[in-house]
């Protein structure tokens, strides 16, 4: 076993700490048979407006400094590692979440998925059980009270290997605070915006776009009144911040 995934790289980023690796060493962290992490495991990701948000909220920026995994997402995350002297590698939560669900699904892991609307994780379940006839799943869509003990029970009885979150921000992690040390599932993965996107229930960004770091641009011209200041106005917000950070830090 490559002890790269023993023992990820790391960069801090406005406080918070993210994981430097592939794909597969982050997926081999988390469900790997050598994997060195005690349970429950937790996988989060961070992006620009994750990053912006724990820097101001102590509780969010502890839970993603003690998560098991915390992958590097998008361009701006990259631009801001990379401004801070670390050498990391550009991936994307999305393609991190489609790998990590696949090699779930493949080692028959019992999966339950919580959030979305009701269309969405019904499409994210059929579509699943179409490709792998064996898998053995369950699933609730989020527009409920997230502390409904129903809830909680349905899952505790379901027993499943790897609960998959797809909540939005700052929900999941609001969830994985409240319920992750009192649930019995060893593995918890936030996912954000994914079960749109693996449903087929929104549309990923074209692969042109996504190469060159546009799937944020995507994102905000199918959701502008909803995302346009986050981005217009976050991005140098943030870039700003991360460049006084590198100021403030000695060279190495």
């Amino acid at each position: 076993m490559d002890s790269q995934i023993h023992d990820l790289h790391t960069a801090s980023v406005l406080g918070t700490r993210i994981h430097l690796a592939g794909y597969d060493a982050l997926i081999e962290r988390m469900i790997g048979v050598d994997s060195p992490a005690p349970f429950p495991r937790i996988s989060v990701y961070s992006h620009f407006h994750i990053l912006t948000l724990a820097a101001g909220t102590p509780w969010l920026q502890e839970l993603l400094n003690h998560a098991t995994v915390n992958a590097l997402d998008g361009i701006g995350t990259w631009l801001a590692a990379r401004l801070l002297r670390a050498h990391a590698p550009r991936i994307n939560a999305t393609d991190y979440h489609i790998r990590f669900l696949r090699r779930a699904l493949e080692e028959n892991r019992r999966l339950f998925f919580l959030g979305g609307s009701e269309e969405t994780v019904s499409r994210l379940l059929k579509i699943s059980r179409e490709k792998y006839p064996e898998a053995i799943l369950d699933g609730q869509h989020g527009l409920l009270s997230t502390s409904d003990t129903t809830l909680l029970e349905r899952i505790e009885a379901f027993k499943p290997d790897i609960l998959f979150l797809g909540l939005g921000t700052p929900l999941q992690f609001e969830w994985i605070r409240d319920h992750a040390l009192t649930l019995h599932v060893p593995v918890i993965v936030a996912t954000g915006a994914f079960f749109n996107f693996a449903a087929g229930t929104r549309p990923r960004a074209p692969r042109w776009m996504r190469l060159i770091g546009l799937e944020w641009l995507h994102r905000m011209l199918l959701e502008p009144g909803r995302l346009w200041r986050r981005y217009i106005l976050g991005i140098p917000t943030f870039l700003l911040r991360v460049l006084r950070e590198r100021f403030r830090r000695p060279r190495q």
